[in-house]
């Protein structure tokens, strides 16, 4: 770890960094475009769906919608690819493919 970061400040790698990171931003933006975006009323939909709550932990603070398969895996934005989770939960849940809806919630 120590060496990753003094990699990082030196000014000649600099560039490289900035190039990794535009690449994973494109990736990502031409994932997402291809997948689609989740629009208010879906989001409202997907809320209503479940309740208003978390799948995982059942709380109603801080909600978001999570795709189940994630979009730089080829998940969907669809009704039975998105999910309610805290924002606690979908970040633990990170890139895995966990369907909180098919454990009985």
């Amino acid at each position: 770890m120590e060496w990753n970061n003094k990699w990082r400040i030196r000014p000649e790698n600099r560039e490289k960094i900035l190039q990794i990171r535009l690449k994973s931003q494109k990736k990502i933006y031409k994932a997402l475009k291809i997948a689609g975006f989740v629009t208010e009323e879906k989001r409202q939909e997907i809320y209503t769906r479940d309740g208003s709550k978390c799948m995982a932990c059942e709380t109603r603070r801080s909600l978001t919608i999570d795709h189940i398969k994630s979009v730089q895996k080829g998940g969907r934005t669809i009704n039975s690819n998105l999910q309610t989770l805290c924002q606690s939960c979908n970040s633990k849940k990170q890139q895995r493919t966990i369907n909180y809806m098919k454990k009985g919630r």
